[in-house]
């Protein structure tokens, strides 16, 4: 019997559709049988959470499916949206499961179920007491505290390990000489990832002159949230004479992004986004031997090893970014140090083959 995958692969590239998508392939390697029906999340990030006549259809077009193949199924997994239309299309879809009598598996990749109220509070518990869960953390169960379920399990993100294919890069990199250093912001290009915390980080440590015996290139990797973020972001840059000083900025994908990862000397990632539980972007670092300054927030303490493998700051504390920044900055041996322990730190924790081991035994110990 097949297992049933209710997902949205990408587009739009974001941590949920590419964590997906990397599910599906490796169901498909191990041979393992399943049936996945496709959600319509929309092509960009603007779509997300919004209704739209092609949601709508994909919507009515899976509950057909769940109806027509209902023999071929027992198990269904679902990563549950948060809010917006997609919301309440994941608990339509689960409400109908449930009246099958199908298991289900809800994977929670974002926050804010503490926050439901009246009617959605209602059939929230309802399908949470009716089914299995899926974590990140344990550092994220505050969301989940007030409900109860069949059982919860805690399943890190795994990322694939491309780290032989840019070695010489990395290993460029640590024995440099140039007083160039490169620093990335890498996530989509919105407020709530820290954005604007970076830029202003920026602009202290452009004007202090601390640093003016390097050449600092600022790079932003990911896809813009909306034209007013950009507008916003290029409005503070122009306004502050800092076009010099960045690097490439917009998305990049797969081995075009590796290529430019795999040269850079510091990772930040001050995010407070509402809806951040992980952030895959801190293992891809780890993974190239880059130490990372990230927030103190949600599960990413379990992935950033304070003064270890990187530093950890509150939210929207620019002070506290700046001074971490021109420690790492001032510092190449500390840098190869916590780089070094990032990369050890996320092959005994957080390797694909550890995501795929735990996502196995998941289904495994679901359909028994």
């Amino acid at each position: 019997m097949s297992l049933l995958l209710i997902l949205n692969i990408p587009p739009p590239y974001q941590g949920t559709t590419i964590m997906n998508q990397y599910l599906v392939d490796t169901l498909t390697e191990k041979n393992i049988d399943f049936i996945h029906l496709r959600i319509n999340s929309g092509a960009d990030l603007k779509a997300l959470g919004k209704l739209s006549c092609s949601k709508l259809m994909s919507a009515f077009n899976i509950v057909k499916k769940i109806f027509s193949l209902k023999r071929e199924y027992q198990v269904a997994y679902l990563v549950m949206s948060v809010e917006g239309f997609a919301f309440y299309r994941h608990l339509f879809f689960i409400l109908l499961l449930l009246v099958l009598k199908k298991t289900c598996i809800l994977h929670l990749r974002g926050l804010g179920f503490r926050h439901k109220k009246g009617t959605a509070r209602l059939l929230t518990s309802f399908i949470f007491r009716k089914s299995y869960l899926v974590q990140h953390s344990a550092l994220n169960s505050f969301d989940i505290e007030n409900y109860t379920y069949k059982k919860l399990f805690y399943i890190p993100n795994g990322w694939p390990d491309y780290y032989y294919r840019h070695k010489e890069q990395v290993q460029g990199r640590f024995h440099s000489t140039s007083k160039e250093l490169n620093i990335i912001f890498l996530s989509n290009l919105m407020a709530g990832k820290g954005l604007f915390t970076v830029t202003d980080a920026i602009l202290q440590i452009c004007s202090a002159g601390d640093c003016k015996d390097l050449k600092i290139k600022w790079n932003f990797i990911g896809n813009w949230e909306s034209e007013s973020i950009r507008l916003q972001f290029y409005d503070f840059i122009e306004s502050n004479r800092l076009q010099s000083s960045l690097g490439h900025v917009g998305p990049l994908y797969n081995d075009e992004k590796y290529s430019l990862l795999a040269n850079m000397d510091i990772l930040l990632f001050p995010t407070f986004y509402k809806h951040e539980t992980w952030g895959n972007v801190i293992l891809e670092a780890m993974m190239f031997k880059i130490p990372v300054i990230a927030t103190r927030y949600v599960a990413i303490p379990e992935m950033v090893k304070h003064n270890k493998t990187g530093f950890l700051i509150e939210t929207e504390n620019t002070e506290e970014l700046v001074d971490k920044l021109k420690l790492l900055i001032s510092n190449p041996a500390l840098r190869k140090r916590m780089g070094c322990e990032g990369r050890k730190w996320y092959l005994e924790n957080f390797t694909s083959d550890i995501f795929k081991t735990n996502m196995l035994h998941l289904f495994k110990t679901v359909s028994l």
